[in-house]
């Protein structure tokens, strides 16, 4: 509905100037943030986006309309979006996909990827891989070695990991920053059961889960079922593994100590951070009021979530600005990741009497004894998660599960999220240590691998598997290894795909016709219901798919909808 009145009436334009044989000299679709330019920036005008792709057919389709497609920025004043776009008609060039900014005139345009980043690609060994670090202090060093895996122990279950979030204390651990020992790389990450030992904790095998995992960075990996949680199903894998860390540090901070309450004033640094934005999540979910440093070019997306107070992260002008915004009141609860020089005096000074401090960072961080010199009348907290995990692994399992409800419910929504295959470690944390990001990075499973592994003891899912794709993929797998096939169509088998499938029989596979419209929820579960639990499923084959195009001059409205 949102989209009918800029699409349809496009199209009718569209038609009549094809159908009256005009050449305009331009045919131009106005949207207003409807294109990301950066990770910083948020959508609001998203569902505009439709009118873009209306733009790419004609343009495919009629290039003599000379279609193009300009998006305005919605924080601008009218008078200065009517500016910009007016110099744009009136000098248009070459370019058909354009994004109007105040610092810059944005482009949509193909470009070669530079030799540097592809040198960068850490190669996957043949098998199971695990992150490494061959010499600390250089993010370079940073090398994918052979995994050897362990069966879980009683308590304890293997997950195979889709994706890992990273913390600055990664990074830390690679520079050799760090004032301790840790056993290896990573903290935190989601997959699916592939091995349970006794007493698992009600898992099964084929469960999505997320993991408080202190070696995650790595293909496989056994946890304690303690510190396994399952993923609701509003949460991607990605999504899933930014959340452990960043929300319980932030949950632990804001809540355990003292709960945070309605209208108390709560100074978060780093705040476009993942743990920062998640605190703002949270603090703003609770009904404080927010006051937020972070650098100046992520201050959009605080504004987006409902921060009124920011401030930039790298001088010490907020504190003078913050006592302004609060008539000298200064802020109730302080939450401390800045360890800078006068950052910590700065905050400390900005505490009300009797306020809460609490300190998430890892280095050159003040003792109790110093802080209660300086200001004896504030309580004072560090914040060590990695020590709550080893001594209370149960309750912080109750609190995750209490969290993922939260995100369940809608009631909160993960940090934004920038993904890197995991061959890309290196990129992604020089992004992190350079502070490019917005929110959390993730650490993604390779999307393409050579020598994939196929199971004998899973079950492999090919939807349109009746037909002459589904059949080919179905042979591919039975090739590889597979022998547990369930092949869902609409139709019942045909006499030669009878014959395929008895084939398959006869190479040993189980195969299983499934009839289902995969659109339809309840057929989809009620197939994915037949999935033998001793052989779970472990990968999809998607090769169905409905043809009802048609050239712009015979489309009509309804056939979008």
């Amino acid at each position: 509905a949102a989209a009918e009145p800029m699409c349809a009436s496009a199209l009718q334009l569209a038609q009549a100037l094809l159908q009256a044989q005009v050449e305009p000299t331009g045919f131009w679709l106005v949207t207003r943030d409807s294109q990301p330019v950066g990770p910083a920036e948020p959508l609001s005008g998203v569902l505009q986006s439709a009118l873009w792709g209306l733009g790419k057919v004609i343009g495919l389709e009629h290039p003599e309309l000379q279609p193009r497609s300009i998006d305005l920025n919605q924080d601008e004043d009218v008078q200065t979006q009517a500016t910009r776009l007016r110099a744009d008609l009136l000098h248009p060039g070459e370019d058909r996909q354009i994004a109007l900014r105040s610092d810059a005139r944005y482009l949509a345009r193909l470009q070669r990827c530079p030799e540097q980043r592809a040198a960068q690609e850490l190669t996957l060994p043949a098998g199971p891989y695990r992150l490494d670090i061959s010499e600390r202090g250089l993010l370079d060093t940073l090398q994918l070695r052979p995994l050897e895996r362990r069966a879980p122990a009683a308590g304890e279950v293997e997950i195979e990991v889709q994706a890992d979030g990273m913390n600055f204390l990664d990074v830390l651990d690679v520079l050799g920053l760090l004032p301790f020992q840790r056993e290896a790389l990573g903290g935190e990450c989601a997959g699916t059961v592939v091995r349970l030992g006794d007493e698992h904790s009600g898992l099964a095998v084929g469960d999505r889960v997320v993991a408080l995992a202190s070696s995650g960075f790595r293909q496989f990996v056994t946890v304690s079922a303690a510190l396994v949680v399952p993923i609701p199903d509003v949460l991607t894998f990605a999504e899933a593994a930014s959340i452990p860390i960043n929300f319980l540090t932030a949950w632990y901070a804001l809540q355990r100590f003292s709960p945070l309450r309605a209208g108390a004033r709560v100074l978060i640094h780093a705040a476009a951070g993942g743990t920062g934005m998640a605190a703002v999540k949270i603090a703003l979910a609770a009904g404080a009021e927010v006051y937020a440093t972070a650098s100046p070019a992520k201050w959009a997306v605080l504004r987006s979530l409902g921060v009124q107070h920011l401030y930039p992260s790298r001088t010490l002008d907020f504190r003078g600005q913050v006592l302004e915004d609060t008539d000298g009141a200064g802020v109730d609860f302080v939450l401390n990741s800045l360890t800078s020089e006068g950052f910590v005096e700065s905050s400390l000074a900005l505490l009300a009497p009797g306020g809460r401090f609490v300190e998430i960072a890892k280095r050159n961080i003040w003792s109790e004894d110093a802080v209660r010199a300086f200001r004896a009348d504030v309580a004072y907290h560090i914040l060590d998660l990695r020590a709550e995990i080893q001594n209370h692994p149960h309750e912080i399992r109750q609190q995750l599960q209490e969290l993922l409800a939260r995100f369940e419910s809608g009631e909160l929504q993960p940090v934004p999220c920038t993904t890197y295959p995991i061959s890309q470690a290196i990129s992604a944390f020089r992004t992190m240590q350079q502070g490019q990001h917005i929110g959390k990075i993730v650490l993604t499973a390779p999307l393409h691998r050579q020598g994939v592994s196929i199971r004998a003891d899973a079950t492999y899912l090919i939807t349109g598997g009746l037909g002459g794709l589904g059949l080919a993929s179905a042979c591919w797998l039975a090739e590889e290894g597979a022998r547990h096939l369930l092949l869902v169509g609409r139709s019942a088998p045909r006499a030669e795909a009878q014959a395929q499938l008895q084939a398959l029989a006869e190479l040993g596979v189980q195969v299983t016709v499934a009839q289902a419209d995969v659109t339809d929820r309840t057929q989809l579960r009620a197939v994915l219901g037949q999935i033998d639990a001793r052989c779970p499923l472990a990968g999809v084959i998607h090769s169905v798919g409905v043809l009802d195009d048609g050239a712009l001059l015979q489309q009509r409205w309804e056939r979008f909808v």
